[in-house]
């Protein structure tokens, strides 16, 4: 770890992080493309992401699916929106999926996390 540190100062890091994360939230209900990200920093998607996962040390897709998670989670706190309104707002196919994406990373579905 130290030594991917050492070749990706966290300044890089951050800023190409924040890049993606403010284009993510930007356009929310709309899936952000690897390409439309490659696109917007002048290189191929090939180039972009291979930058991407170097710098980083994770895939834009997976970041762009955390960002995405990350929303779905803030707003499954509020008690007013449904699953399907949650998953419609965050860019999800559509509850299934968001579901399917949820309970693979929190191990708990949508509804038990907002019981809880």
């Amino acid at each position: 770890r130290s030594a991917f540190l050492c070749r990706h100062p966290s300044g890089e890091r951050e800023r190409l992080m924040e890049f993606v994360r403010s284009r993510v939230l930007d356009r929310l209900t709309k899936f952000v493309t690897v390409e439309e990200l490659a696109r917007a920093c002048n290189m191929s998607r090939s180039n972009f992401a291979h930058y991407f996962r170097r710098t980083t040390g994770i895939s834009p897709a997976g970041f762009v699916r955390k960002i995405r998670l990350d929303e779905a989670v803030r707003l499954l706190g509020r008690k007013n929106l449904s699953v399907k309104e949650v998953a419609a707002q965050t860019g999800f196919a559509d509850a299934n999926h968001l579901c399917k994406v949820f309970r693979a990373r929190m191990q708990i579905s949508p509804g038990t996390y907002r019981r809880q």
